[in-house]
């Protein structure tokens, strides 16, 4: 049978973004902040995230008028609001960090930062910079807030009890825009049925109630170009950052260090608050294979695959080899691969990666039929080719579902369903909740 594609797909290797992910010469953050773009709801106009509205061959992925919290999430951590969580009960094993102390364990506030992912369970945190936690510093001076993680969603992809509710302020207009879409539910009292106990907790605000983290027709994004781009985007970062961490273990091979306060002399001590057990949950594993990278060929005695830059004051360079000659410029590169390290890692690439595990998530939950697993899959309106099974990279072992999404037969989309074993309290709750709420200011 004759394989069909739609030609977004079938030309996605001529697709801007793509063409930058596989050009190791040109620069990745400009096209991460793009994309990042089309997953943020924009929340004065009272509209989904763009990327949800982007159909195929004319046919659209988002129909619905329920507006999902996960790109609402995205745009509150794009201008950095300030949200209070009124009760909050953790998960996962607490990291007691040496030094510090949590003021009060209610109304956790702060700046949201990013929505945070996982890549080997289906959970998403809220990133915020908590106030109620306090540090006492080697010379006995307190400093108030450091970053937290705030689980949203649970390993197993629905919602973690140990929130209902958290607080944000909006504009007028994005009130308003909340109104129209019917997301308040009213004012007054907000039954917390996720507590077995039966509290009700009573707020004066105006209530909205969101029902997914991530809306059920965003499973067909899975099969759609935006999903594909931002996919390959995390293939490029995690390759530059790890090139950006090797570079820094050769520099400081070679002596180079950087003048304090840059180098970190003390190390920040924690260790795990408590015993923990073997807690295995299903996980959908996808990866995206594309042709080779081109651009920067190493050359020259110390090789390299990307452009070297050199941080020096204000002044950014670009070489093409490592400067050795230049003890300065050294150190400017050495910042730079640490820098660069830092936020593919951590920063702007837990972004996008919480992009795709967000799509993957939807089709975790949303994108069969009859269960989980191999010819089960529900496909989207627009072609797509038929499912190759039991699929083996070249000199792989792991078996795969393959799809060959364009017409370069590099181009493969692989995902499987395996358990996933991670250590968690023995205390654990698994239990779900159908829906979470945010109080609007």
């Amino acid at each position: 049978m004759e394989k069909k594609v739609a030609e977004e797909l079938r030309e996605i290797l001529h697709n801007p973004i793509v063409e930058v992910v596989l050009d190791r010469s040109q620069p990745i953050k400009p096209a991460i902040e793009d994309t990042l773009k089309l997953w943020q709801a924009d929340l004065a106009a009272g509209q989904v995230a763009r990327a949800y509205t982007q159909g195929l061959d004319g046919r659209p992925i988002y129909k619905g008028n329920e507006p999902d919290i996960f790109p609402v999430l995205m745009a509150l951590a794009q201008r950095k609001s300030v949200i209070n969580i009124p009760s909050y009960d953790e998960y996962t094993p607490v990291m007691l960090t040496l030094g510090q102390r949590i003021a009060s364990k209610e109304n956790r506030h702060g700046q949201i930062t990013r929505v945070v992912s996982r890549e080997n369970a289906h959970s998403f945190n809220a990133r915020m910079f908590d106030y109620n936690v306090i540090t006492t510093k080697p010379d006995g001076t307190e400093e108030v807030g450091a970053y937290r993680n705030f689980m949203v969603v649970n390993y197993f992809g629905t919602w973690h009890q140990g929130w209902s509710n958290l607080g944000v302020k909006l504009t007028e207009e994005e009130m308003k825009s909340f109104e129209e879409q019917n997301l308040t539910v009213g004012t007054g009292v907000i039954r917390q049925e996720l507590v077995s106990k039966g509290v009700i907790r009573t707020y004066e605000e105006k209530i909205a109630s969101f029902r997914n983290f991530v809306h059920p027709e965003v499973a067909m994004l899975f099969y759609h170009p935006e999903y594909i781009k931002a996919k390959a985007l995390v293939n490029r970062l995690r390759d530059e950052a790890r090139f950006c961490r090797e570079l820094e273990e050769k520099l400081r091979k070679m002596n180079i260090k950087l003048p304090a306060p840059e180098e970190i002399e003390e190390r920040i001590v924690s260790e795990p608050a408590g015993p923990r057990e073997r807690l295995v949950v299903p996980n959908l594993e996808a990866k995206l294979i594309l042709p080779k990278s081109k651009g920067q060929e190493p050359k020259g005695r110390y090789p390299v695959r990307y452009p070297i830059y050199s941080i020096e004051g204000e002044d950014v360079k670009r070489y093409d080899t490592l400067p050795t000659s230049d003890y300065k410029a050294m150190q400017g590169v050495l910042r730079y691969a640490m820098r660069q390290n830092n936020d593919l890692t951590y920063r702007i690439g837990a972004s996008i990666r919480s992009v795709v595990r967000a799509v993957e998530l939807a089709y975790f939950l949303h994108g069969f039929e009859g269960g989980k697993g191999s010819g089960r899959e529900v496909t989207p309106l627009w072609e797509v080719p038929q499912w190759v099974r039991d699929y083996r990279e070249p000199r792989g072992r792991t078996m795969w579902n393959a799809l060959h999404l364009a017409e370069d037969p590099d181009v493969l989309l692989l995902y499987r369903i395996r358990a996933t074993p991670l250590q968690v309290r023995p205390q654990e709750r698994i239990t779900r909740t159908e829906e979470s709420k945010m109080v609007l200011i």
